[in-house]
């Protein structure tokens, strides 16, 4: 990845990570358990960051969803 991709991605991590803590922890309902699926979220898709495109709008937001969904359960 290249570095300004990888800022890109460390910056759109620190703009929603409260976002996805949030909603990791209305699924799970542990403060603790909602921290790790939210990194292990984001360290998978960290690793195919470089092959689709970047995120952006809200709409394109339902794979990081649903990869949280799927590492939760």
């Amino acid at each position: 990845m290249r570095a300004d991709a990888e800022q890109a991605y460390v910056d759109y991590v620190k703009a929603r990570l409260a976002v996805l803590n949030r909603a990791a922890y209305l699924l799970c309902g542990n403060v603790h358990q909602a921290e790790d699926i939210v990194q292990s979220t984001i360290t998978a898709l960290y690793r195919v960051s470089g092959r689709r495109p970047e995120v952006r709008s809200p709409a394109r937001q339902a794979p990081q969803r649903r990869s949280a969904l799927c590492l939760g359960s």
